[in-house]
């Protein structure tokens, strides 16, 4: 099989399976509870949070830190806009951000306003003549089409604008684009990171960063009491925590693996013209996208029966973010980026994770050409 979805969901990494065992002896227990073995569950559960932060590039001792975690991301997003939202409360977000955003924001927030766009995906300005903002939302990568955002320079000008407002940096999809880079200057308040995007199992982890961490910890806590949120799982925050070390510590070469593999099928899907007579659109420009993501538009073809078809020659890919996949409406990403109803139909996504070889992308690129001519 050849595996081109890791946008949504990556195996779980051989060495976490290996010690998947080992956790489950040391963290058994509960964590809460008020004898020896909670304490030292509790111990051992602060030990994990350091390891995070080291491997992140986030040890100033100074800086407070805590870090939540859930089964999913979802979850903390979830938690997030109950922590932040109120009936009279504005958030700010993208028109690109993932629908779990749409969903939590709207549903607790007066009103949402959005970034305006540049035809990359880019952020290019503030909302216009908004209300001061109590949550901004900033996706580092978008998971449908790639586009990266400049999230430091935007954090920066945040902090100084937006002085109130409490900053959410999702990393779901570009850890290795945040780690080393959180600096004092371009601190998000919150960081989010999914397990299941780098190998990590079902779990995610949203950390507290800044001058509000311990305001915000001790809101959390608020909320499990209130039983709104339920305690970690310390053996699925263990194996994330190893998912995040392993991935942080071998940077430097997947980033050039991803890169050669990007390159590659951009190259050779760069100009391709389709049995139709269409041109294949390229969605995002490769200096504005992540090399983990390839989005393009197939104009005149239906990007769901493409899935199924290539899925049928063991080959494994998206047409579109996994959640909305199946919604049978035209992608609402390319629609925001301004491509037309019939074109936001067409969008095909590659996503890579560094063992993707040169080979299955020649392979890919033969089965495509296939799939087309006989569609």
């Amino acid at each position: 099989m050849i595996y081109f979805d890791h946008a949504a969901g990556t195996p779980v990494r051989p060495e976490i399976r290996n010690a998947y065992g080992q956790y489950l002896v040391e963290f058994s227990g509960n964590p809460e509870a008020a004898h020896a073995q909670g304490y030292a569950l509790r111990k051992k559960r602060r030990e994990l949070d350091a390891r995070l932060f080291r491997a992140l590039g986030i040890g100033c001792p100074d800086i407070n830190k805590c870090v939540f975690y859930a089964a999913d991301a979802t979850t903390l997003i979830n938690a997030c806009g109950s922590l932040h939202g109120s009936p009279d409360a504005i958030a700010w977000g993208s028109m690109l951000d993932h629908a779990a955003y749409r969903e939590v924001l709207a549903r607790n927030f007066k009103r949402v306003e959005f970034f305006p766009l540049a035809d990359n995906g880019q952020i290019c300005a503030c909302p216009e003549n908004p209300a001061p903002a109590q949550l901004i939302v900033i996706s580092a990568v978008q998971s449908e089409c790639g586009c990266c955002q400049d999230w430091a320079k935007w954090v920066k000008i945040l902090r100084e604008t937006q002085p109130q407002a409490v900053i959410l940096l999702d990393a779901v999809q570009s850890l290795d684009a945040v780690m080393n880079q959180l600096q004092r200057d371009c601190m998000p308040d919150w960081l989010l990171i999914s397990g299941s995007k780098i190998g990590g199992g079902n779990t995610a982890a949203l950390a507290a960063l800044g001058a509000r961490a311990e305001e915000f910890r001790c809101k959390f806590e608020q909320l499990r009491k209130a039983h709104l949120i339920g305690r970690s799982d310390p053996v699925a925050a263990a194996a994330l925590v190893q998912a995040v070390e392993l991935n942080c510590s071998e940077t430097e070469n997947n980033v050039r693996k991803l890169h050669e593999l990007n390159s590659f099928l951009r190259g050779k899907l760069t100009g391709m013209t389709l049995p139709n007579g269409k041109k294949l659109i390229l969605t995002v420009p490769g200096e504005y996208a992540s090399d983990r993501i390839l989005h393009f538009i197939l104009p005149g073809y239906q990007a769901g029966v493409l899935v199924r078809l290539l899925s049928a020659e063991n080959i494994m890919l998206a047409s579109g973010s996994a959640c909305e996949s199946e919604s049978g409406e035209p992608s609402r990403f390319l629609r925001a980026l301004g491509y037309s109803k019939n074109d936001a139909y067409s969008g095909l996504r590659l996503s890579f994770a560094p063992e993707n070889t040169l080979e299955e992308a020649a392979v890919f690129l033969q089965t495509l050409t296939k799939i087309l001519k006989n569609y």
